[in-house]
């Protein structure tokens, strides 16, 4: 028999119900006046890596009680709660304990405080439920940090010829009023893994085990990289984008601007218009980023002089435009401060940007006019006009999306796509001057974009190391699918060696470091003329076989000397493992030994002689295989091939022994080291 007691919401009438073997009897239990329970207990926060959170961390927790059936939630709170040093929220409720079956939290990390969905809320990512738990316990919550990807497509071909990803808002250092030091002009020491920060690494992450899968050629943020525009904030983002295995550019927020908070003497500054000083912590960060840009990615152009920061650059048979439409006029002013120490959140046509803008627009249509490059825009703004009652003109004005109409019609070739951040939000809206505008919701909550380009021709290249090289040459092939006439075609590489044109297959020596290549190619097909760029980023590691030498001759039972330097160029990284084998004349190849490197040592220069060459077969056609593992992905398994010979060499210990054998016939037998099988 179960008996369970529940009440009626905002009621004193109270239920019995009496479950039986045969049937269910439900008994009023009137002015019944409840046990009312106070629930005091803790939420700890952790990562799904098992990392908690740190001290500070601001975070909303809606909590509902559900009745006995739990149809009928009859009471929800929300609690705003600070993190103490353990990772823990403390969490106060009284309610009527006959009620209380179980707990359902939802979860939002930083969340904007009085916006009233005003511009709209972000999603919520993370919920719990669990039974009332006893007082003063704690309650341990997982969040996940697996990325939530929003897919798009652009194009109209058959062939899904490359990938881009979007990063929109990450935010580093949101919801900390000065995030790691004394003031803005920081340091920050020591590192804190706050929520804003462990969201983008997991993403970069997540982006890094997809390139080969997505054909991610390079990554976009979108803007408002950080949330105050603090050195400490725009470091650590940038120690995180770092990371990407791809080029990476990064686009200029509002919040990127200026800082929000004070200064060290306990001051706020607020930025004039169009004053000198917006941007100087972005450009001190990020313009290391942007030269290795021009190396990696083909046709790069940018105007970052006077601190606007605008770039483009080719891909495929698109031309992507990164442009700065933010504001250099102070935000409005806020309650509680004498003014917003920030810059406007709203775009601006600045001069010098919307000069720039239109020079390089008007330069891709007049150099391709026989083919115009369809134009693909990551700007923070998206092109269209919003209107909060709460905040005015949030993206751009109506009139200057007018301004817009009129460039482009000087064309007629309106943009194939716009994507942006800004409003936190995933939308898609299209408009006869944008095929697409796409909004991508926060990086700060989990959110990425990876683009997906089709086209009628897919134009790439691989490489590879030159298994025959001593490490640092690789071997070059570049194709066009399907088969089309190619009249051109030119491979370019960072390193500033000639270039190589007219050939699809080439070698290539490195030094070692992280290289680019550039393929180019121009073909005809029965309609129009076909060009492309493709770019890959190239991760040449410095290794060497010092011993043996090619072709080295080696007698039966001889010991090699196998010795080796192998230096990861990324830190953190190392080669882990040597692993050595042979194969003699066409056989099969056979395990030598495994060397490890049991320090983790980014140098490492191993060595090895006590394996001996095999008695009882001589031949010129043998080869040592040298397999270079690491404990990353950057290069997967580096394999290089030492041929060798066994023989006997001169002068060598060789005996000669004549006579008659037994049927009176005169031979001569050959003795080699004691070794009779050698004749």
């Amino acid at each position: 028999m179960i008996n369970i007691l529940f009440m009626e919401a905002e009621s004193t009438t109270a239920y019995n119900i009496i479950q039986t073997d045969t049937s269910i009897i439900v008994e009023e239990v009137p002015n019944y006046s409840p046990t009312l329970a106070t629930y005091s207990f803790y939420i700890q926060l952790k990562w799904s890596d098992g990392e908690i959170f740190p001290q500070g961390e601001i975070v909303l927790i809606n909590i509902i009680y559900s009745n006995w059936n739990q149809q009928c939630p009859f009471s929800a709170t929300n609690i705003v709660g600070i993190t103490d040093s353990q990772g823990k929220v403390y969490v106060g409720l009284i309610c009527a304990r006959e009620n209380v079956i179980d707990i359902n939290i939802k979860l939002r990390d930083s969340p904007d405080f009085g916006a009233e969905a005003n511009p709209p809320s972000e999603e919520q990512r993370e919920e719990f439920s669990f039974l009332p738990p006893e007082n003063n316990s704690t309650v341990i919550c997982s969040v996940p940090l697996t990325p939530q990807i929003l897919f798009s497509n652009i194009g109209t071909g058959t062939q899904h010829t490359y990938s881009f990803a979007i990063i929109a808002d990450p935010h580093i250092g949101d919801f900390y009023d000065d995030y790691l030091g004394n003031g803005y002009y920081d340091n920050g020491y020591p590192f804190k893994p706050t929520t804003s920060y462990k969201r983008l690494c997991a993403i970069v992450n997540d982006i890094n085990s997809k390139i080969d899968e997505y054909k991610i050629k390079f990554v976009v943020v979108v803007g408002d990289l950080v949330q105050s525009a603090e050195r400490s904030e725009f470091r650590d983002c940038r120690n995180a984008l770092s990371r990407l295995k791809v080029p990476v550019i990064p686009v200029f927020g509002n919040h990127d601007t200026w800082p929000y908070f004070k200064n060290q003497n306990g001051d706020y500054i607020q930025p004039g218009w169009s004053c000198g000083n917006v941007g100087d912590y972005f450009a001190e960060f990020f313009n290391g980023i942007y030269q290795q840009d021009s190396m990696w990615l083909p046709n790069w152009r940018s105007d970052n002089a006077n601190l606007y920061f605008n770039t483009s650059f080719d891909y495929g048979r698109y031309h992507f435009m990164c442009s700065d439409f933010v504001s250099r006029e102070p935000a409005p002013q806020f309650p509680g401060l004498p003014f917003n120490p920030g810059t406007h959140y709203r775009a601006s046509l600045e001069q010098t940007s919307w000069f720039w803008f239109w020079n390089d627009y008007s330069n891709v249509q007049v150099s391709s006019a026989e083919i115009p490059k369809k134009v693909i825009v990551l700007n923070h703004h998206a092109l269209r006009a919003l209107f909060y009652p709460l905040w005015g003109d949030f993206c751009f004005t109506g009139n200057q999306i007018n301004q817009f109409w009129y460039q482009v019609g000087q064309y007629g070739n309106k943009f194939l796509a716009w994507f942006a951040g800004h409003t936190h939000q995933n939308n898609y809206f299209g408009s006869d001057l944008c095929n697409q505008i796409i909004e991508t919701a926060s990086a700060r909550n989990g959110f990425y974009r990876i683009v997906k380009v089709y086209d009628d021709y897919n134009v790439d290249f691989t490489y590879y190391l030159d298994p025959n090289s001593y490490g640092m040459t690789y071997i070059f092939n570049g194709s066009i699918t399907p088969p089309a006439y190619i009249g051109y075609s030119r491979f370019t590489f960072s390193d500033g060696t000639p270039k190589a044109e007219n050939e699809l297959n080439i070698s290539h020596t490195f030094s070692p470091g992280i290289w680019y290549a550039y393929f180019y190619l121009e073909g005809v097909n029965s309609y129009s003329p076909i060009r492309y760029y493709v770019s890959k980023k190239i991760y040449v590691p410095d290794i060497f076989v010092i011993s043996p030498q090619r072709e080295q001759l080696f007698e039966p039972g001889d010991k090699p000397l196998f010795s080796f330097s192998a230096n990861h160029i990324i830190d953190g990284y190392y080669f882990n493992t040597i692993k050595l084998k042979y194969m003699i004349e066409g056989g099969n190849i056979l395990d030598i030994t495994t060397l490890n490197n049991t320090n983790g040592s980014r140098y490492w220069s191993p060595s090895y002689s006590n394996w001996s060459i095999p008695a009882g077969q001589f031949s010129n056609n043998c080869r040592f295989y040298v397999e270079f593992n690491n404990n990353s992905d950057y290069f997967g398994t580096l394999q290089l091939q030492i041929p060798f010979k066994i023989g006997i060499r001169a002068p060598s210990d060789l005996k000669a022994i004549a006579g008659y054998d037994v049927n009176g016939q005169f031979i001569v037998r050959l003795r080699w080291k004691d070794n009779s099988n050698c004749k």
